[in-house]
Order: structure tokens, then C-alpha cells, then sequence
């Protein structure tokens, strides 16, 4: 079955206003000082569509056009640090522990 986003403002959604516009500068910020070239925003919960929102520009020349919301992103070697984060979980639920023999 398939299901359409809604788009709706944050509290019809139940998310605090603030709590967005909190996400909004954050990203802002990123991008105007440089710890993201671009990025690419959706916040939503139970399907409900509460911000989407594009910052940055495509290209690196100041001249390049804005970023639309439908840009593609060069991904590469995305599992590594998903995998980090796996295995740090089983670390802290000592399954898994960093100094022992990896037979173990």
C-alpha cells in the first residue's frame, strides 16, 4: 500500500515550533560555516512532513545555484561508520569487547 507525505506545521504534527526552527538555524549555521557544504532536511513524524528544506548551493562556486531538495549526493563508504556504531552498541552491552581475541 502506498502512502503520500502530508506536509503540516509543527504542531499540527505535535512537535514544538521552537524545536524546528532550532533545526533551522543549526543547519544554517553548518552550512554558513563551513562543517557542511550542503545538506538536505526532512523532519516528519508518523508521516506527517514538518520541515524540508535544502542549504547550501550545488556546486562549489559562488555562483552555483541554490541546492533544490531533490539533489543527489555522492555517497561513499557509508556502511563504516554505521558499522562502527553497531559495534560500539555491542561493546556497551558486552557482547563484543575491543581488548579481547577476535576468536572470542
Amino acid at each position: 500500500m502506498s502512502r503520500q507525505l502530508r506536509y503540516v506545521d509543527a504542531e499540527e504534527a505535535g512537535i514544538l515550533a521552537g524545536r524546528v526552527q532550532h533545526i533551522r538555524r543549526l543547519a544554517a549555521g553548518w552550512v554558513e560555516h563551513g562543517q557542511a557544504a550542503s545538506l538536505t532536511m526532512l523532519v516528519a513524524r508518523r508521516g506527517i512532513v514538518v520541515m524540508h528544506e535544502a542549504y547550501g548551493r550545488l556546486g562549489p562556486e559562488p555562483d552555483a545555484p541554490p541546492l533544490p531538495l531533490d539533489a543527489v549526493y555522492p555517497l561513499a563508504s557509508v556502511t563504516k561508520p554505521i558499522m562502527a556504531t553497531c559495534a560500539m552498541c555491542l561493546v556497551e552491552d558486552g557482547v563484543l569487547g575491543l581488548n579481547r581475541p577476535v576468536q572470542e
